[in-house]
């Protein structure tokens, strides 16, 4: 009986962490801006990842860039600060040239 339940246990929590995130929550401009410069700086180390056969690591990348674009995206929806607008648009159009080049290098 008790392997049972152990094995249950095992599955939840699989179930957990293999769920989508779907953009629900509300973030910041400081970390929206904070996860923009950091993305931009672990492209480096995505190449030399796939170079190394991390492919995992380089699957959860790419999956952050779509989900920093969509949270861009997002935030561009709600904004009222005609400053804030125009720097998201920046980042937004950045955001695309990177995912453009890291869809290149590392597919």
């Amino acid at each position: 009986m008790t392997k049972t339940k152990n094995k249950s246990n095992r599955r939840s929590k699989i179930n957990k962490t293999m769920r989508l995130h779907e953009g629900k929550y509300e973030v910041t401009f400081d970390g929206l801006n904070k996860w923009y410069v950091m993305e931009f700086e672990k492209l480096g180390w995505m190449i030399l990842a796939k170079h190394r056969g991390y492919k995992d690591k380089v699957t959860t990348y790419l999956h952050s860039l779509q989900r920093l674009k969509e949270a861009l995206e997002h935030k561009l929806k709600h904004l009222k600060e005609h400053d804030r607008k125009e720097d998201v648009y920046i980042m937004l159009d950045n955001l695309h040239i990177l995912i453009d080049h890291a869809d290149e290098d590392l597919r």
